[in-house]
């Protein structure tokens, strides 16, 4: 449940709009970093950059903008940190009002 809070708080602060992506482009990052229990964010870190530079300011900027992060909650206090892995693919998919869509996908 905390992490998809993790994962809430950034995709909330993604902003895609200024993504200069095509609609036959996918685009690929993933980023892992460690929480400690107080909420604060150590050793973020950029696994696989994707080819758009726009892409990648993106999530650095949603993800700094979730900073910090709530506090561990009870269930899990008694842990130092979580590392978080997460994937982000940018794809183009089908719409019937417009030429072309986009979607963030985590994982």
């Amino acid at each position: 449940a905390y992490i998809s809070e993790v994962i809430s708080k950034i995709k909330k602060n993604l902003h895609v709009d200024r993504i200069k992506a095509t609609c036959c482009e996918t685009l690929i990052a993933e980023v892992d970093f460690k929480v400690s229990s107080n909420g604060i964010v150590t050793d973020f870190n950029f696994k696989k950059q994707s080819a758009n530079e726009y892409f990648n300011t993106a999530i650095f900027d949603a993800f700094m903008a979730s900073l910090p992060f709530e506090p561990f909650p009870p269930d899990i206090e008694d842990v130092a940190s979580l590392k978080v892995d997460l994937k982000f693919t940018l794809k183009c998919i089908p719409c019937a009002a417009l030429s072309f869509g986009i979607c963030i996908f985590f994982s």
